[in-house]
């Protein structure tokens, strides 16, 4: 395939029930900077056509895991991955080498993923070819398989987390203290976290979280926390300022998105 600049050979998608790959010259520049694979399940590709490369690409987003393996395509110079699996079938296939197939793993600065079941020591392994992450955001509905306790002891959790540059964490479900916990050791250098109110006694929470922030959170520079409404945000505020849990920290409620955040 020649570069941009010159003949670009393109894939042509047609109709019915297969998707052939013909190649067409064409002179002008390709411009697309994302790029989505979609459900392809019940379609085929035809495996003798050479990869395309798609120069201009920097996000790629995966919304099912079995076109990756199809994909002829090759994104060399994105920098921003989202996997969404919306199935509870689990791949065997271990999610980095599939990856690599379509997209140089160590370049990546920010991973999304969204999944019904979380397994967190695979996600971790994942994170050993991912070394340069700045941006992580996780979404799952319940975890799977994650004794958490056994998965603090073992070699792969403690080499990831001396080794990633996770700066910003976003957490898009309900997530449990020993949940964010975890999360939180795993990436002991962040400055930015937000998640979603769960915990009933949320003031309890606020006080182990914040009880070793000094040590645990020394790098954080803003707390954004959802899902509180005006008067919980007071008795919250109110809660923090007469503990003294967070001395020269600045909290601000916003009303429109139900959010306070703390600012260190």
């Amino acid at each position: 395939m020649e570069s941009e600049l010159g003949s670009t050979f393109f894939p042509s998608i047609h109709t019915g029930n297969c998707i052939s790959l013909t190649y067409f010259p064409i002179i002008l520049s390709f411009r697309r900077k994302q790029y989505t694979l979609n459900e392809i399940a019940e379609k085929t590709i035809d495996l003798n056509t050479q990869k395309i490369l798609m120069n201009s690409v920097d996000q790629v987003e995966i919304r099912n895991r079995k076109t990756i393996d199809d994909c002829q395509i090759y994104f060399p110079n994105a920098t921003q991955l989202t996997v969404v699996e919306n199935s509870s079938q689990q791949n065997t296939t271990a999610l980095s080498s599939s990856l690599a197939k379509i997209i140089p793993l160590i370049q990546l600065t920010k991973f999304v993923y969204h999944t019904l079941k979380y397994d967190f020591a695979k996600m971790i392994e994942l994170f050993q070819y991912m070394p340069n992450i700045y941006t992580f955001e996780i979404g799952f509905t319940s975890l799977m398989n994650s004794d958490l306790t056994s998965i603090r002891q073992n070699d792969t959790f403690q080499l990831v987390s001396q080794s990633n540059k996770i700066r910003k964490m976003t957490i898009t479900n309900e997530c449990a203290l020993q949940e964010i916990d975890f999360l939180i050791d795993l990436c002991p250098r962040l400055e930015q976290l937000s998640f979603k109110k769960s915990e009933n006694n949320f003031q309890i929470f606020l006080q182990h979280l914040f009880s070793n922030h000094q040590e645990r959170l020394r790098y954080l520079l803003l707390l954004y926390i959802t899902r509180i409404y005006p008067q919980e945000a007071e008795q919250l505020q109110a809660f923090v300022k007469s503990e003294k849990l967070l001395d020269g920290c600045s909290i601000k409620y916003d009303q429109y998105n139900n959010s306070l955040s703390f600012w260190f």
